[in-house]
């Protein structure tokens, strides 16, 4: 599953806004107009990525150049229409704000007093790739779904890191199915390789899913590795890649990060479970609490044939639904797959519900 994601134009090369600033039209005929640059090319942004020439060409020419404006990336507050095209610094836009409603009314207002001071996109990646030696990620081809009036704080980069701080993904070759999964070991192997003696590096990141950009000279601050050192190289490790997906859904205490970067690691994780043709646990089964408060609303309205079946699936989830977690121990290095024969074990157990409850997600779930 892709997941959109949100873009300010904010860049490592300069504290100069310049780039970024918007013009607001006075003129009596061209109220609510402002003209601007969401985004602009070739500049590395405080989520250490870049977006290349070319990135909206597809995007603009299928949607004509029209978006939506909306109010702080708020899906039920549209506030207007932006037409965009692409030119030689970037995506350059004209906003006309739809003064018939209130909060865009007040978002001109806001941007006369120059409380709201910049644009934000939310899209798509298409087509993307990794500078290893540079720790970027290079966005090629872009689906632009809105562009957004923000509000930026004091120091833009707090804002940023509010929305992400997941390592861009990396796209690495796999290991074999077969090579245990020892974090601590995969740890010190690649510290060594990145250089990392004093510190970690851009290309000690690639071996994590998660880090702490406030706090990135701390080997402490990267969180969620899944990759190793292997014949010289640094290739995801599938049981590496389990064992971070377990911790993404509670296992051994879970992880601790923002829920919102916790969608953007599943993309990353849904990417490499692909590629191993399995599927990842949030995509194949509803969640554990999902299912017991079905079983307990089922119980409390079933007819007396079904009471004991129900009492029995409800005792099988309680007691049996986190064990596909309960191969990672401290070594992290037992069996390989904690969503394979275990979950369809579950589901066997109790496959008389399906007259009730599907345990699998439909289209209309997603």
């Amino acid at each position: 599953m892709d997941f959109l994601e949100i873009k300010e134009p904010t860049s490592y090369d300069s504290d100069d806004r310049s780039d970024f600033a918007i013009e607001l039209k006075e003129d009596k005929d061209q109220e609510g107009v402002f003209i601007g640059h969401a985004s602009v090319f070739n500049k590395r942004d405080l989520q250490d990525e870049i977006v290349e020439p070319g990135a909206f060409k597809r995007t603009l020419n299928r949607k004509k150049g029209k978006f939506p404006l909306l109010w702080q990336h708020d899906k039920s507050e549209p506030i207007g229409m932006i037409e965009a095209e692409e030119d030689g610094r970037g995506l350059k836009v004209k906003g006309t704000l739809a003064l018939g409603v209130q909060r865009a009314k007040d978002a001109l207002e806001l941007l006369r007093a120059k409380i709201v001071t910049g644009m934000s996109i939310g899209f798509r990646v298409v087509k993307d790739n990794i500078d290893p030696d540079k720790g970027t990620r290079n966005l090629k081809e872009v689906d632009l779904w809105e562009v957004s009036l923000v509000t930026f704080p004091a120091n833009p980069a707090a804002q940023v890191r509010r929305v992400k701080s997941v390592t861009p993904f990396q796209n690495l070759p796999m290991a074999s199915g077969d090579i245990a999964w020892d974090s601590s070991a995969a740890k010190k192997r690649i510290r060594e390789w990145s250089d990392s003696a004093d510190g970690p590096t851009a290309k000690y990141k690639r071996a994590f899913l998660w880090y702490d950009k406030e706090d990135d000279q701390n080997f402490g601050a990267y969180k969620l590795p899944y990759a190793d050192i292997i014949d010289g190289d640094l290739k995801a490790v599938p049981r590496g890649v389990y064992a971070a997906a377990a911790a993404i859904q509670g296992a051994r205490g879970g992880v601790e990060i923002p829920s919102g970067d916790k969608k953007a690691v599943r993309g990353h994780l849904d990417r490499y479970y692909s590629k191993l043709d399995r599927t990842p646990p949030w995509s194949s089964m509803v969640s554990i609490d999902d299912q017991i408060r079905s079983l307990l609303d089922l119980i409390e309205h079933c007819d007396d044939a079904h009471l004991d079946d129900l009492r029995s699936a409800l005792d099988t989830t309680q007691t049996r639904a986190l064990e596909p977690f309960d191969w990672i121990k401290s070594d992290e290095s037992s069996e390989p797959d904690p969503t394979g024969d275990d979950v369809e074990d579950i589901k066997s157990s109790f496959s008389f519900l399906d007259e009730f409850i599907p345990l699998e997600k439909s289209d209309d779930d997603e």
